[in-house]
């Protein structure tokens, strides 16, 4: 069904291209009428399966890259894939968008070194999002995480959790929440941290584990969400 909506969508902009060519105002008009609606059921589509979530995000990228000379278009396109990413992770099972996370990892040396689209969706995302090894050892994070601390994502990779947030912090706290996670759970805790000026933050974390083509466990995804903490709150 999706294949076939943007199929339709793919000769939609056909006729509209020479119709604008022809100068055929009506035609115009008629096209780009049907545009919008279409478009919308590609988006509120839900993917039954890892190739179909695949098929419906690299479609909104490839409307972001034929637009890339306005930047409103890019915005709208790039929000609606950050979208899409957010309704696959909180999914009721959770396991469709651990699958399309997986896509990233052709292998673990290549995350965070190509700039796939994969990585431009997570980068537009709010949520400060990292994906870590079972040896501790981030595989990616992106671009929010690496300005919280400071840094730029390179700078993470192959390199230890405790690197980042200290010994003391991730042999009491984040250890044992990402082992829990190694064994196949999802987890969600929170607490406060103070962010790069000073500001204590509260912290919602989600934790769910990242299973590669086989279902074998290879590391855990890591999103945080960050709410500024007022005094008297």
């Amino acid at each position: 069904m999706l294949s076939q909506l943007i199929s339709q969508f793919d000769e939609l902009c056909q006729t509209l291209s020479d119709a604008v060519r022809r100068g055929d105002e009506d035609r115009v008009a008629e096209a780009d009428d049907r545009i919008l609606p279409l478009m919308r059921r590609i988006f509120l589509m839900r993917a039954p399966d890892r190739s179909e979530i695949g098929r419906q995000v690299d479609f909104f990228a490839n409307l972001a890259v034929r637009n890339c000379d306005d930047e409103a278009s890019v915005r709208r396109y790039t929000r609606m894939m950050a979208q899409l990413t957010e309704r696959y992770l909180d999914a009721v099972s959770g396991s469709a968008g651990i699958e399309f996370l997986s896509r990233m990892q052709d292998s673990p040396a290549r995350v965070g070194h190509d700039a796939s689209l994969h990585e431009i969706i997570l980068d537009s995302m709010p949520e400060r999002v990292a994906l870590v090894g079972r040896d501790y050892r981030y595989i990616y994070t992106n671009v929010r995480n690496a300005e919280f601390h400071g840094l730029r994502p390179a700078d993470f990779i192959g390199r230890h959790l405790r690197d980042f947030i200290g010994d003391r912090r991730f042999r009491s706290r984040a250890k044992g929440k990402l082992d829990s996670c190694f064994e196949g759970n999802a987890l969600r805790y929170h607490y406060t941290v103070a962010d790069g000026e000073g500001q204590m933050q509260d912290v919602d974390c989600r934790m769910r584990p990242l299973r590669g083509g086989d279902s074998e466990i290879l590391g855990g995804l890591i999103v945080l969400e960050m709410q500024p903490v007022f005094a008297g709150a």
